[in-house]
């Protein structure tokens, strides 16, 4: 699903606590769901689920 240099970015965020890459994929997410808003018809709310913490 994912390899490499973003895949190694994700570990480090989900598993080595570097949360200065939550705010990029937060960007990359709202991008997304900014321009695929026919996709997100119908989704009234958004919650944010905690990373693994160990």
């Amino acid at each position: 699903m994912y390899s490499g240099a973003l895949r190694d970015k994700i570990h480090k965020l989900k598993y080595e606590g570097r949360a200065g890459w939550a705010m990029i994929f937060g960007r990359l997410l709202v991008g997304w769901m900014d321009s695929h808003p026919e996709a997100m018809r119908g989704v009234d709310y958004i919650v944010g689920n905690p990373t693994h913490t160990g």
